[in-house]
């Protein structure tokens, strides 16, 4: 099992605390967790960040993987072959900066796309049928039109994120994200 955080700079030790305690009722899974600024945690191969080809290889070979909410993470799993379990990050924990994940989150599990969970009890509970039927996280790998968006997404919140200068307008914005639907440029943001 694969748990990965992403590289956003807010800490998510909500994550941290649910698959610790997850982990210590299923003492027989192993479980590589790459935390970023959370805290690392027991029973788990701790990295704080991995090299993007690890992470790949990892959401590839792993039979679970759990993301937190951002587009990125997402894209990569799907990408890999991975409809991945995902717990979105909450503005009102500092997790985040606004609830962008939550909203974003609740659409793809609409489409199946990906497993969510905004609280303990689901995520005990749909982790514990992926771990004893792996089989249901597997898709087929590649390109589709979630993933564009989410790469779309995840590329404008890394401009957004990367301004110093206070915020951007809803023109800017709009602009963004036209400019990167023209070019083909795309962010793989976790």
């Amino acid at each position: 099992m694969l748990v990965t955080v992403g590289t956003d700079h807010h800490r998510f030790d909500r994550l941290s605390d649910w698959v610790e305690a997850w982990l210590a009722d299923h003492p027989a899974v192993h479980c590589t967790y790459q935390h970023g600024t959370s805290r690392p945690i027991a029973r788990a191969t701790c990295e704080p960040m991995m090299p993007r080809t690890a992470l790949q290889t990892l959401l590839a070979t792993s039979d679970v993987v759990v993301a937190q909410g951002g587009p990125g993470s997402i894209s990569d799993a799907r990408q890999a072959g991975v409809r991945p379990l995902v717990v979105p990050r909450r503005a009102d924990l500092r997790e985040a900066i606004d609830d962008h994940q939550v909203h974003f989150c609740r659409r793809l599990a609409v489409t199946e796309s990906i497993f969510v969970a905004e609280d303990e009890f689901a995520f005990r509970g749909v982790l514990s049928s992926l771990t004893s039927d792996p089989a249901r996280s597997r898709i087929e790998p590649g390109d589709s039109a979630i993933d564009e968006t989410a790469a779309r997404v995840s590329a404008v919140l890394d401009d957004i994120v990367g301004q110093r200068s206070g915020g951007l307008s809803l023109r800017r914005v709009a602009q963004l994200v036209s400019r990167r639907r023209r070019t083909g440029v795309s962010g793989a943001g976790h």
